[in-house]
């Protein structure tokens, strides 16, 4: 509440600023218009707050995942998993629980990931996840890969799927990760992305809105596993095959381990007993070579995928360079169910 009151004044600020300040390149048409855009903007958050405080609060995607999260509670150990549309679409979530059962692990897998949820919201999703009640996690999996996007697409930036999560609360959550992280010389990235942030929140407001809010009743719990399938924009079984054939050489950015690193420390602090990282596939050699370096920082916290993990996703599995299909998603699922068997440390974690 507080968060979302100081943006209201941050934006009655702004909009005093548009009405009165004069600017030569700016007609008196303009700045009225700018005027009302700001205005409409403010309106917007009043109504969305007062729909909230009345019970009006409409339920997005975002919360029926995590929902579907807390809701199954029995006494078995909890593995958490932690990511954005890679794991969201790669990753079957019920059936990785059948298959570490039948290995022996009898644990409840809580599904947190979801398309755009990146290393920001991830952040926030876990400590709202600890906040709730639920059973502590005996381990977490984290994606990686999901940490250089505090921003969407600019053709998804309105859509209420890229939208339903972008609240005042989270927003301040991403700003304050951003203004923790380290500023490069010359211009500062952090503020760039500031921006982005800030204009992602008055998106959420400003597009969803009261209408957005004005739903009746709790989010229908849903799995974390959203699988698509591929379509005519698929990228050829060439292509595939060529990617993933092509050595991927390393390099990453120093700042991606640092901030995971620094983030699964605050967690065990917190009482979270291992928190492993793990390399999603990826066809695209571009991007498989700078998660793959982040994932050799972070070692021995990392899980790698492997040459044979590889030559079993070379083919018609993707929807793109960077996703697979529910055909891919099935094979990876087995992949990391005999990996996660595999590794005592994660059965010491989860027994």
């Amino acid at each position: 509440m507080k968060t979302t009151a100081a943006l209201l004044v941050l934006m009655a600020i702004i909009a005093v600023l548009v009405a009165t300040v004069r600017t030569p390149r700016l007609s008196h048409r303009r700045q009225f218009f700018g005027f009302a855009l700001v205005a409409f903007v403010i309106a917007q958050i009043a109504l969305a707050v007062l729909a909230n405080h009345v019970g009006l609060r409409g339920p997005s995607s975002l919360a029926g995942v995590f929902a579907g999260a807390l809701a199954p509670k029995d006494a078995r150990p909890v593995l958490v998993i932690l990511g954005s549309s890679y794991s969201s679409r790669g990753l079957d979530g019920d059936l990785l629980e059948r298959l570490l059962a039948q290995r022996g692990l009898a644990v409840r897998v809580a599904q947190l990931t979801y398309p755009g949820a990146y290393a920001y919201e991830q952040d926030y999703l876990f400590e709202r996840y600890l906040r709730s009640g639920a059973t502590v996690p005996a381990a977490v999996l984290v994606e990686l890969g999901s940490e250089g996007g505090v921003t969407e697409r600019p053709e998804n930036r309105f859509k209420p799927a890229a939208l339903s999560y972008r609240d005042a609360e989270r927003t301040a959550a991403m700003l304050r990760q951003i203004w923790r992280s380290t500023a490069s010389s010359g211009s500062d990235p952090r503020i760039t992305a500031s921006v982005d942030v800030i204009l992602h929140c008055l998106g959420h407001y400003s597009h969803l809105g009261f209408l957005h809010s004005a739903v009746l009743g709790q989010p229908r719990s849903l799995t974390g596993f959203l699988p698509e399938q591929s379509d005519n924009h698929a990228p050829t079984l060439e292509t595939i095959v060529q990617q993933l054939e092509q050595p991927a050489e390393p390099g990453s950015d120093p700042a991606v381990s640092t901030f995971r690193a620094a983030q699964a420390s605050a967690w065990r602090r917190q009482g979270i007993r291992d928190i492993i990282f793990f390399q999603p596939p990826m066809a695209s050699v571009e991007r498989r070579a700078g998660v793959g370096s982040s994932c050799r920082a972070l070692a021995p916290d990392c899980i790698a995928i492997d040459a044979a993990l590889t030559s079993a996703l070379a083919g018609g599995y993707w929807t793109d360079l960077g996703h697979l299909n529910s055909a891919g998603a099935q094979r990876w699922t087995y992949w990391l169910a005999e990996t996660l068997a595999a590794n005592a440390r994660i059965r010491d974690a989860l027994h």
